[in-house]
């Protein structure tokens, strides 16, 4: 039988090496097709006849009580939930412009992806909040296909503190010019002798934020208005003494407005700022 074998081999070899090239060939044609479809654009087509895109957007926030004039950072995660990719698109975080203000980007684009991402001028952007109560902060992500969002409920709270000689956090009086009313205070220590100071203003018909430091008795602040179009700066030598029961910061305060995209100094107003001590 062997030998029987062996001779039909021999007889038919030629057929059996022609046989044996077209087999490989499909076979090496079949994993070229294969390789060819999973990194071309018709993977994408197939796969959304049988699945579809299903992403996840998580908004994280700090804390959902937040202080009054405080300013916070946000993060923002994005990830697939099925077998596809998350299609190219547009973050946008949305909010009432009179419950925060916003400092940075608040719309960012944000490439097709397979893994987790956190879009990366995320960083850069602040909100502040500038109206007491609950307030909603939503992250929606819109691609080809589909709109997701994630909702995130702030309640913002006033400062309960009264300023102290060692921390001025807390409620002052306000005096911008001839515009008259209050600003809320907060002091971060940065662990040498210069303290940062954030926090919100109104005076008169004007609102906004508050963003400087204070070095020993130096008081040096940017009061910039709500709709970013002016700009108070002061820089004033503070003359107190440890027994007093007050603090008042008075001096001269230089008053600009924004013409083509740059500050220009139009005035100097009359500053004052004052709180009685804890």
């Amino acid at each position: 039988m062997t030998k029987d074998f062996c001779n039909y081999i021999k007889k038919n070899s030629n057929q059996i090496v022609d046989f044996c090239k077209k087999e490989y060939k499909s076979f090496f044609v079949g994993i070229v097709t294969t390789v060819t479809f999973f990194i071309s654009p018709l993977k994408q087509v197939l796969f959304h006849m049988i699945w579809k895109e299903k992403a996840s957007v998580e908004l994280i926030i700090p804390d959902s009580d937040i202080m009054y004039g405080k300013p916070f950072s946000i993060d923002v995660i994005i990830f697939s939930k099925s077998p596809l990719s998350v299609g190219q698109g547009v973050l946008t975080l949305i909010y009432k412009q009179s419950a925060f203000e916003a400092k940075g980007n608040t719309v960012f684009d944000t490439p097709e992806t397979e893994q987790v991402i956190h879009p990366a001028d995320l960083k850069n952007t602040t909100f502040i909040p500038i109206k007491k109560g609950s307030h909603m902060l939503i992250a929606q992500l819109k691609t080809k296909r589909c709109v997701y969002s994630d909702t995130a409920i702030i309640n913002v709270t006033y400062s309960t503190t009264q300023p102290t000689i060692k921390n001025w956090s807390g409620k002052w009086g306000l005096s911008l010019g001839n515009k008259v009313g209050k600003m809320d205070l907060i002091e971060n220590k940065d662990g040498g002798g210069t303290s940062m100071l954030s926090g919100t203003y109104i005076a008169g018909d004007e609102r906004g934020s508050i963003s400087g430091f204070r070095d020993g008795s130096l008081f040096v602040a940017d009061f910039i208005s709500q709709s970013q179009l002016k700009k108070w700066h002061s820089e004033i030598e503070i003359d107190y003494r440890k027994e007093d029961k007050y603090i008042r910061i008075k001096g001269t305060a230089d008053f600009s407005r924004t013409f083509n995209n740059s500050w220009k100094q139009v005035s100097k107003d009359s500053f004052l700022a004052y709180t009685d001590l804890q």
